[in-house]
Order: structure tokens, then sequence, then C-alpha cells
């Protein structure tokens, strides 16, 4: 787009920066403007769907819009991390003169360029698998694998319902293991090793008892 028309730059009238201002700059600040715009307006709807007064909510909810209104920030926070230095150095290049000759200018925002653009796409998985790392580490799921259950697994709620039952079954082992042990140490018999009480042994204690009081009669 420089060159429009062509040859425009010796003779003069190129429009290839009007073009290029229109169709990605334009564009490129209304997402600017809009991006925390549109972001605050959901964390006004999230305050208003309670219904209530500040006074008048429950911790669980006040903790509910701290999360939404950190959600909201991390968005936006992290498009304009992402983006700010892809902008800046568009708009010195189109409107200040900030060819190859001068690059060494803003050596420090190309890098700054190189290093954060990018990374967009991790940036958004770190904000989108946020919410999943949150009730993961809620119901107590260790911080590395509740990380990386909210990158990889789909199915977050079966994945706490599954991780519940196994730390209850390794729970009642150990303590199952524990009591066994002090119960060997007192000279008693395990657990293992004590009959379990059936519908036969439960007829016989009945019938042995009934005849005792017979007896006694």
């Amino acid at each position: 787009l420089a060159d429009v028309p062509e040859n425009c730059w010796v003779e003069g009238g190129c429009v290839g920066p009007t073009i290029g201002w229109f169709y990605g700059g334009l564009v490129l600040m209304i997402t600017f403007v809009s991006l925390p715009v549109n972001n605050f307006l959901i964390y006004c709807h999230g305050r208003r769907s309670l219904h209530i007064g500040r006074r008048a909510r429950t911790q669980e909810q006040n903790a509910h819009l701290r999360r939404l209104a950190t959600q909201c920030f991390l968005y936006v926070a992290t498009f304009f991390i992402t983006f700010t230095p892809q902008m800046a150095i568009r708009i010195l290049g189109s409107s200040f003169n900030y060819n190859q000759s001068r690059e060494h200018e803003i050596y420090w925002l190309l890098v700054l360029n190189a290093i954060f653009f990018p990374l967009q796409g991790f940036w958004n998985m770190f904000v989108f698998s946020r919410p999943k790392w949150l009730r993961l580490r809620e119901a107590g799921i260790p911080t590395g694998k509740a990380l990386r259950a909210a990158c990889l697994e789909p199915d977050v709620g079966n994945y706490i319902e599954q991780s519940i039952r196994v730390a209850s079954s390794h729970a009642a082992a150990s303590s199952k293991h524990m009591l066994n042990s002090k119960m060997s140490s007192q000279g008693l018999a395990s657990i293992d090793e004590i009959p379990l009480e059936t519908d036969e042994t439960k007829s016989l204690t009945a019938q042995d008892t009934a005849d005792f009081s017979s007896e006694n009669s």
C-alpha cells in the first residue's frame, strides 16, 4: 500500500497510508475503545443481575463479582499488552515516517512487539482457563493438577467428581491401615479378620437369644 498509485513515492500523491488507516488503523482503534467499554458493561450487568444493594449481598456474591471484575480486567489487559506495541509501530511508520532506515530509533518497541505479539494465544488460554482453575482449586485439587485439568480436561465437573471419589477411597484405605496397625500393636484381630454379620448369622443369633429366654422362663 505504500506505493499506491504506482511510483507515487517519487511523484507524490500516495494514498496508501490513508487506505491502511481506513482498513487497519480505524478498526484497531475502534477495538481499543470498545473492548474495555464492553467488558465494563458486562461487569455492570453482573452487578445488576443480583438485584440487591452492596450491603445486602452475601460474601459468596461479592466473591463472584470480584472474580467477574478480575476476568474482565485480565481479558482487556492481555489485549493491550499484545497489540499496543504493534499499534504504536504502525502509527509511527505510517504517520511519522519511521521506515527501515530509522528502525534503530524504536528498537525497544520492536523488541516488545516480537515478545508479546506471538503470545496472543497463550494469553487467551490463560484468561479463559482461569475460571476452571479456580473451580478446581476450590474443590481441593492441588495446584499442578488443577492447572493441567483446566487446560486439558473438557469436562471439569466430571473430573472433580472422579478426584473426590479417588481421594475418599484413598482416605478410607489409609484410615483402615492405621486402625489395623493400632489393633495389631494391641494384640487384637485386624478388621479384615473380624467376620462380617450376615443374614444367616443374624438369624442364628436371634434363635439363640429366643432359646435362652425360653430356658430361663
